[in-house]
């Protein structure tokens, strides 16, 4: 049985620990590479938003604008060309959209009902995940493993200028 209010507080704990560390940064520091390959803390919000927003819309049913994800989708060229677009922006942007999305999922989350939850998924590359509920328990685990990569890639960034 899904449990909605555990994943409530398990998406408010990883949005907290994410505010915690990106509220403040300056547009230098977000665009300073935090992982080997590159990657910047605007690129990984930007990823982490862009990926939900994407999981939300599966969310819907079809009649209210919901999609699926073709069998051929490619994760790796969506992620390239949405850092390649987020490279665009300024970082206030795209903090005000992490903000923005956060607060739609967790309003999506207070109004989910087990019915919504039951709901049927796609996600090709997830085979195992079948209804929205697993998709949501998905959504939390996959932006967790970014706040640590985030804390992990600040925290060394902040030893590279003592």
């Amino acid at each position: 049985m899904f449990d909605v209010q555990r994943v409530q507080k398990s998406w408010q704990q990883e949005v907290d620990g994410i505010n915690g560390l990106v509220c403040d940064l300056s547009e230098a520091e977000a665009r300073a590479p935090i992982r080997d390959d590159g990657w910047t803390t605007q690129d990984l919000i930007y990823h982490i938003v862009s990926s939900a927003r994407s999981l939300m819309r599966m969310m819907q049913p079809p009649e209210a604008g919901g999609r699926t994800l073709a069998s051929a989708f490619e994760r790796d060229r969506w992620n390239d060309e949405q850092r390649v677009k987020n490279a665009e922006l300024p970082w206030s942007t795209t903090r005000d959209r992490w903000t923005k999305t956060t607060h739609e999922i967790s309003h999506a989350l207070a109004n989910l009902t087990p019915e919504d939850a039951a709901r049927p998924v796609s996600i090709p590359w997830l085979p195992q995940v079948s209804n929205v509920g697993e998709m949501l328990r998905v959504l939390v685990i996959h932006t967790r493993s970014h706040h640590s990569e985030l804390a992990t890639g600040l925290q060394a960034l902040a030893m590279r200028n003592c």
